[in-house]
C-alpha cells in the first residue's frame, strides 16, 4: 500500500517537509528505514548514499526527530505524531 493511504504516515511525511530541507528529509527517512530493515550500520549506509559522514547522518536524524516532536507539541494537527516510535528514537 502507498503511504498516502495511511494517515499517520502521510502526516509524518508532511511534518518532515514542514521542519526540514529536502536533503534532511531524505536522509532522515532513509536512515530510519535502514534501521527498521535491520541494517547493522545504517548511518554508514546512508552516509555513502548522500555523501555525508555517518556522524552527520545521525545528527540530521536527531534534529529531524526533535523538530517533528516540537511541531507535534505546538500544533494540534501534528499531535498524533508525538506517540510514534519513529519520533521517540
Amino acid at each position: 500500500l502507498r503511504a498516502a493511504h495511511h494517515a499517520e504516515v502521510r502526516l509524518l511525511v508532511e511534518a518532515a517537509h514542514v521542519v526540514g530541507s529536502e536533503r534532511d528529509v531524505a536522509v532522515h527517512v532513509e536512515y530510519r528505514t535502514q534501521m527498521a530493515c535491520g541494517d547493522p550500520s545504517p548511518a554508514h549506509t546512508v552516509a555513502a548514499i548522500h555523501r555525508l559522514s555517518p556522524a552527520n547522518v545521525r545528527q540530521i536524524d536527531r534534529r529531524m526527530r526533535v523538530r517533528i516532536g516540537a511541531l507535534a507539541e505546538r500544533d494540534e494537527r501534528y499531535a498524533p505524531l508525538a506517540r510514534l516510535a519513529w519520533i521517540s528514537g
